[in-house]
């Protein structure tokens, strides 16, 4: 849980240079840390995640917004123990996804990883019989929350479903009885048959959540399989890239961090103090910008 006693929580960005003869170039990272206590021993948690194309004709003239937009008011227009991650797969900057594991025996499912929201949720067999979903009934550990409906607006548009637990996989980490949302319903989002992933993960703080049980950040924390309440994004360029938890891997820095306080524990937000367009236009109607892994544009008041 968020305590102001605790430290407040920072976003560091680092840009990427050349490494060994692989000659790799990342787009960026960003690694932000949770406001939860760090457990005395623990390791590094990777998660491989992938890039939706933005040139796939399935998704073209198709955006992202899973995260903050629809509250900031913008439309959409058109030792360690663990050292396993989460496999960001590349194509374009339309989105990064992974692959998480739900109930027993496992099922394989694609998140969108996402900093605009909070909530974990999947689909079930009722959005489409075409694409994976979860199946509840196909998990022994299963169990459906009684009276505990839900629905959840993005810029993209609506979903909503029933909440229910079941055991959930990240890499190598499994946390029992984990609470998320089983979607029946994403007729609300435009294209969700053309995309690649079938829910979203929510990195966001806890008073973001719908849900009425923890977090994934808050779940992962408590385990006390991680070294630090710290996660980072490795976005690669034309190879996958990777989401790792509990801190950030050495071999994707080449520079000093860039530290920002984050101003609401809500959304990952900070301060804003301008934005340049050349020497054109400089955009001041807001102080505030949300970094949202969920959104593949820039977003900001239409005023400006």
């Amino acid at each position: 849980s968020i305590s102001q006693t605790k430290p407040s929580p920072k976003l560091f960005t680092s840009h990427f240079g050349t490494h060994s003869q692989a000659a790799m170039k990342a787009c960026a990272l960003a690694a932000l840390f949770a406001s939860l206590a760090s457990p005395a021993s623990a390791g590094l948690l990777r998660m491989p995640v992938a890039r939706l194309s933005a040139r796939d004709p399935r998704t073209e003239g198709l955006q992202m917004f899973l995260g903050a937009v629809p509250r900031m008011g913008v439309a959409p227009q058109r030792g360690a123990r663990i050292q396993q991650g989460v496999l960001l797969k590349h194509e374009a900057n339309l989105g990064y996804y992974g692959t998480i594991r739900l109930g027993t025996p496992g099922q394989d499912v694609s998140v969108i990883f996402d900093t605009g929201s909070s909530d974990l949720w999947v689909s079930n067999r009722e959005t489409s019989n075409s694409r994976t979903f979860y199946e509840a009934s196909a998990s022994s550990t299963q169990r459906a929350l009684l009276n505990e409906s839900f629905a959840l607006s993005y810029g993209s548009g609506n979903v909503s479903g029933v909440f229910c637990q079941d055991s959930l996989s990240i890499g190598e980490l499994t946390l029992p009885n984990f609470t998320f949302g089983e979607v029946s319903n994403t007729s609300g989002i435009k294209g969700w048959d053309s995309f690649p992933f079938d829910g979203i993960l929510g990195l966001g703080f806890p008073l973001l959540s719908r849900s009425p049980g923890l977090t994934v950040l808050q779940a992962l924390v408590d385990s006390g399989e991680l070294d630090r309440p710290v996660f980072g994004f490795y976005l690669a360029n034309n190879t996958p890239g990777e989401l790792v938890f509990g801190g950030v891997d050495p071999a994707h820095i080449a520079s000093d961090f860039t530290w920002v306080n984050v101003t609401l524990a809500t959304w990952w937000t900070v301060r804003l103090d301008s934005v340049k367009l050349g020497d054109m236009q400089t955009l001041t109607a807001t102080k505030d910008a949300i970094v949202d892994s969920g959104t593949s544009l820039l977003a900001g008041p239409k005023r400006e």
